[in-house]
């Protein structure tokens, strides 16, 4: 499970199953669930505005940035954005956390390294 807990209020947590019981694809052959997760995972990934906004996340010098900023950054419409954003933190990929009237987002870091290591050679 991811949560945030920062002092700021804290956004339910995601659960990521297949992370969790998740090796190298090398070491065996995925079961059903396992394959439907990671490819929900790859899905929220396979789109090019939400692996700019993932780049952008990690690039960042705070690596959390708001939905304004990241609209701008990018020179999408609030919509737009409001919906990237929300598939990649509904695959927990990204973590959410209230700043007052904003919502900051950032890269949940160990679905990254988890879903780093499904790739990794066995």
């Amino acid at each position: 499970m991811l949560s945030i807990s920062s002092g700021l209020d804290t956004v339910a947590p995601v659960a990521l199953p297949f992370l969790h019981r998740a090796g190298p694809l090398t070491d065996a052959p995925l079961a059903d669930e396992d394959a439907v997760e990671l490819a929900r995972l790859l899905h929220a990934l396979a789109n090019e505005q939400r692996l700019k906004i993932v780049s952008l996340l990690l690039h960042h010098p705070q690596r959390a940035m708001n939905g304004g900023e990241i609209q701008a950054a990018l020179g999408l419409s609030q919509p737009t954005t409001s919906h990237h954003l929300a598939r990649l933190a509904k695959a927990g990929l990204l973590e959410r956390e209230r700043d007052g009237s904003f919502v900051r987002f950032r890269v949940a870091s160990v679905a990254f390294e988890r879903l780093r290591g499904v790739f990794a050679e066995g």
